[in-house]
């Protein structure tokens, strides 16, 4: 299923096992993007959809359904030096209730970067816009209507940054950032708090002299956790899938990737205790980037690959488990759909 003129950057399943997808889209009225929601049938279908937007630009990053069967959208407001976090709750049909706007934190590189929290509250994860060459990592976390709580900020030797945020079993809260260390290159930071912000430890992963970026976290069954991005350099990067302890000890890692580019951007365990990890390749597959699909054990040893495209560029953002065993993509086309570029929703089997 295909919808034109639309980018879709995070999806969550409804109560009513549909789907309701967040994103930009091109304003009607001026030349700026402006956030899109869109509510789909279990089938894919549009039931409806919004528009949230200003004078700038601005993108949604992440959908996540509320436990009032509404909805929250993290999004950002971008104008040359205004570049502002922020944070839409509406009703379960679309319509805002309330909004809210955070000027402390740079653009992440996924939009992963807002929970609700267990007392219905919302954790925000980004980086400090810094004074010098130097980014620290901002915890913030608010009430129910977005009014701040606290905020803690996390300093590291080098620059860093927060990519994700993760509301682990115990109530704290893991968050996925990079750090360069005070270095040239790029590692995957780990930092896992309790739920007031306080720290209980911190781990990089990564190899050496390479740039390693960490896209997506999830808890795993066993209480660890897995990381997915892409490592390399030189405009040479391989997916990377890594698996840690509760402690965030590195049990395994691996790079999946040919002789081109290959990112990873999102991951799932499966029920058989492996992974599906969704990226794009320009290695493989049968156009200028396509859909990279990857199956592996729960040791990440690959079981079978996929690509999904056509001849121009395709790339997938988002992969979540269902709640009929399957699998919902979110991407992009530019292969089908309009020649514009379009917002691709693909439901795939149980695996």
């Amino acid at each position: 299923m295909t919808f034109g003129d639309v980018s879709g950057w995070s999806i969550s399943e409804a109560i009513d096992c549909g789907y309701i997808i967040v994103g930009s889209s091109d304003s009607s009225t001026n030349d700026n993007d402006d956030i899109y929601l869109l509510k789909t049938d279990s089938d894919g279908k549009k039931e409806w959809d919004k528009i949230f937007g200003t004078n700038y630009d601005e993108c949604g990053y992440l959908i996540q359904a509320t436990k009032d069967r509404g909805y929250f959208i993290a999004g950002r407001m971008y104008e040359f030096l205004l570049n502002d976090a922020w944070l839409i709750k509406t009703n379960s049909s679309g319509y805002m209730e309330w909004n809210k706007m955070y000027d402390a934190f740079d653009p992440p590189w996924n939009g992963e970067f807002v929970s609700e929290t267990t007392d219905g509250g919302f954790i925000m994860v980004g980086d400090t816009l810094p004074t010098s060459e130097k980014g620290d990592i901002v915890l913030t976390k608010t009430d129910s209507k977005g009014n701040e709580e606290w905020v803690k900020i996390f300093s590291v030797s080098g620059d860093a940054g927060g990519n994700s945020i993760k509301i682990t079993n115990d109530g704290g809260y893991v968050i996925l950032g990079s750090t360069d260390m005070g270095g040239h290159f790029d590692d995957i930071l780990l930092i896992k708090t309790d739920e007031r912000g306080n720290v209980e430890w911190t781990k990089t992963l990564g190899s050496i002299l390479v740039d390693d970026r960490g896209i997506s976290v999830q808890q795993t069954t066993d209480g660890g956790y897995v990381v997915v991005g892409f490592t390399g350099n030189y405009g040479n990067f391989d997916v990377y899938l890594a698996k840690t302890s509760s402690n965030g000890d590195l049990d395994w890692y691996r790079t999946f990737g040919g002789s081109e580019n290959d990112w990873g951007y999102s991951v799932q365990e499966c029920d058989d205790g492996g992974y599906i990890v969704l990226g794009q390749t320009k290695s493989y597959g049968s156009g200028e980037g396509d859909i990279y699909l990857i199956k592996t054990d729960s040791n990440g040893i690959m079981e079978w690959n996929q690509t999904i495209g056509g001849p121009l560029q395709d790339e997938g953002h988002k992969i979540l488990k269902t709640s009929d065993g399957g699998y919902i993509i979110l991407g992009y086309t530019e292969s089908y759909g309009l020649d514009s570029g379009a917002l691709w929703l693909i439901k795939l089997r149980t695996m």
